[in-house]
């Protein structure tokens, strides 16, 4: 079984609540995303989000980190549990920015371009990452 953890990174600016979404800047056909990735064998649940999180943000020095909630995948080979968390950022981050992806996992040295939507106005994530944002907006 894998396990993956995925990163509702949430911050409020003039009153509206808004989530940090990226693309990938060379494979616009993977669509937006949240930060998030595979939890490493042996390794705590929290722990894995924020490595994941710093690796493909640079972000860290969160205010809150909360589990929302866990869905199943499954296909032929693997079963894979996701772990959703809403994570909550006051310094101040950019509206848009780059980041490089630090780290040793598939992803090491792409490019992703991160940008604020409202959280009323989310687009279509890839791969259901949007599984809880209904959930976030009743909050």
């Amino acid at each position: 079984m894998k396990k993956k953890v995925l990163a509702y990174i949430l911050r409020e600016k003039n009153g509206v609540t808004e989530i940090l979404l990226h693309r990938h800047r060379d494979f616009h056909e993977a669509g937006y995303q949240v930060p998030g990735g595979t939890v490493e064998e042996n390794e705590a649940i929290e722990g894995a989000l924020l490595r994941e999180v710093y690796e493909e943000s640079g972000l860290n020095d969160f205010d809150m980190i909360e589990k929302i909630g866990e869905s199943w995948l499954r296909d032929e080979k693997n079963k894979t549990c996701r772990f959703f968390y809403r994570l909550h950022i006051n310094k101040n981050v950019p509206d848009t920015f780059e980041h490089k992806v630090s780290g040793n996992g598939e992803d090491a040295g792409l490019v992703f371009i991160y940008e604020w939507w409202d959280i009323k106005r989310v687009p279509e994530l890839a791969a259901d990452q949007d599984t809880y944002i209904e959930f976030l907006t009743t909050q």
